[in-house]
């Protein structure tokens, strides 16, 4: 649970906005929960005006929408959900222009399925040294970069959200930031393995490397089923995918 729950959560915040004509609260009716990721978004309030009209969404911690339960030991995932692209609003200052650099992000949060998304490093390794083109990275200062790879210091997800709106292609596992590129409209490549399914939780408009691993939601500790499936996620297959979605003449 994190930042990319709540970038999918602004879809609902948008519908609820279509819906009510009125700005949005995150909340349970009683607390309300903001996060950085719905700065500058004019259907998102984070402090209201008096006597303002507004619309509670109760897509919040212990009420996601793609959860259908959680277990000592697993999430249990909903069969119909669907992710529909979030949106991001970064302030001109925030917005670099188009380059020619591919952020590439191997790293996962330590926390609850992060250690079961980790493609093996050796193979981020083998990717980046596959092609010449202008790899980027992010991260605070400390964080271990890939060989040959440029780093870009950041030390909020804004910032982050800043690189990548400069970017040609994000090449990740699934986490907060495919779920942002798919609300900036960014091309990505996303490996995914046993811990979640693109079927739920992916964009259409991205490439989503998955070899149909029923996920597990394991979060509790490393699981084998989901290691065997990101295994199966080849160098080759992703070093294709990158070139077909940023060819080298482009």
């Amino acid at each position: 649970m994190g930042l990319g729950d709540w970038v999918m959560a602004t879809a609902d915040a948008a519908k609820a906005h279509e819906v009510h004509k009125v700005r949005c609260v995150f909340g349970d009716g009683k607390r309300q929960f903001w996060s950085e990721v719905f700065e500058n978004n004019p259907k998102i309030a984070k402090t209201l005006e008096p006597g303002e009209r507004f619309a509670w969404v109760s897509n919040i911690p212990q009420n996601r929408p793609y959860i259908e339960a959680i277990t000592p030991t697993r999430f249990i995932y909903r069969d119909s959900f669907k992710a529909t692209p979030g949106e991001i609003y970064l302030t001109p200052d925030e917005t670099r222009d188009k380059g020619g650099y591919i952020l590439i992000e191997p790293h996962t949060k330590d926390k609850f399925t992060g250690p079961n998304k980790r493609w093996l490093w050796d193979r981020w390794c083998q990717v980046v040294g596959s092609f010449s083109y202008d790899f980027v990275q992010t991260g605070p200062e400390g964080t271990e970069a890939l060989p040959g790879v440029r780093r870009i210091v950041t030390n909020t997800f804004r910032e982050a959200l800043s690189v990548l709106s400069g970017a040609r292609l994000l090449v990740t596992t699934d986490g907060a930031l495919h779920h942002a590129a798919a609300a900036m409209g960014i091309p990505a490549v996303v490996i995914w393995g046993g811990a979640a399914s693109p079927l739920n939780l992916g964009y259409d408009n991205h490439l989503n490397l998955w070899k149909g691993d029923v996920p597990c939601g394991t979060w509790n500790g490393i699981c084998p089923h989901c290691r065997e499936a990101l295994d199966k996620v080849t160098v080759k297959e992703v070093a294709d995918a990158i070139a077909a979605l940023y060819p080298l003449t482009a």
